[in-house]
């Protein structure tokens, strides 16, 4: 893969963050997939598996097989039965059977993908789609959560800051992503494309609109912030206070749904 995953498996916390993402991610997953009207027969794959939430709820539907991938699968595993097959496998260059997935879904996983692993995970995608297969996209563009003037100081430029670090550190991550994910499922050749992007105000302690996700994601980044020079341990300190405040206004980061059929 042609970017470092920042939020390895082996952080003690790691599986509490993705069960945070799967709260404010889940309920909107679940509706557009639903949409797709998954049948007995279907076969479906997810990409990027994480925790296996959207996988196993996929497998809840009666007939339905479901292949969860993921390059690190220790979350998942003890989540497949017969209906559920947990395979180790990095997209970007291993192959997938052709024409076989009535539904492919991927989410918050391309973005963390140079352009050249993108283009090549995809170039794996779409050939492996049943011809008139679905493939739904989620991907995040953090800008909203960046940019709301109602953030206060100094927790703007921690959060910035933690952004930035992510992105220095995983290669070539892109945190605009979603922006262009559109764009790039048609130059794949994907048809009948649509889209729809969803955010929330993030409250604290409610684990349904990301509070948790943002502060275990602060919480990784808090050393490696202080000892770059990006903040002193007091701004820190004082961001998580704000971040913690209910007065606080902050935007969860814009998820943008794409899906498309893979030409009949």
């Amino acid at each position: 893969m042609s970017s470092t995953y920042f939020f390895d498996n082996a952080w003690p916390e790691e599986r509490a963050r993705i069960a945070a993402l799967e709260a404010a991610l889940d309920p909107g997953t679940r509706a557009l997939l639903e949409a797709r009207a998954p049948a007995a027969g279907w076969r479906c794959l997810e990409i990027g598996a994480g925790g296996g939430s959207i996988a196993s709820w996929l497998a809840g539907h009666e007939g339905v097989h479901v292949l969860a991938t993921d390059i690190q699968t220790s979350f998942v595993e003890p989540l497949a039965h017969d209906r559920l097959e947990v395979r180790a496998h990095d997209i970007t260059g291993e192959g997938l059977p052709p024409d076989t997935f009535d539904l492919v879904h991927v989410r918050w996983m391309l973005f963390w993908l140079a352009p050249d692993a993108r283009d090549a995970a995809l170039r794996q995608i779409v050939p492996a789609m049943r011809p008139g297969g679905w493939l739904l996209a989620e991907e995040p563009d953090f800008l909203p959560m960046l940019s709301s003037p109602a953030i206060p100081e100094p927790l703007r430029s921690v959060n910035a800051a933690h952004v930035a670090l992510i992105e220095k550190l995983s290669g070539q991550v892109d945190p605009r992503y979603g922006s262009t994910l559109l764009r790039d499922l048609a130059e794949h050749g994907l048809i009948d494309l649509s889209s729809a992007g969803r955010t929330h105000v993030i409250r604290p302690g409610d684990p349904a609109t990301g509070s948790n996700w943002l502060g275990l994601a602060l919480g990784r980044v808090r050393q490696p912030l202080v000892d770059s020079g990006a903040c002193t341990d007091a701004e820190f300190d004082r961001a998580v206070e704000q971040f913690d405040d209910p007065a606080t206004t902050m935007l969860f980061p814009l998820t943008m749904a794409v899906w498309g059929r893979r030409p009949a």
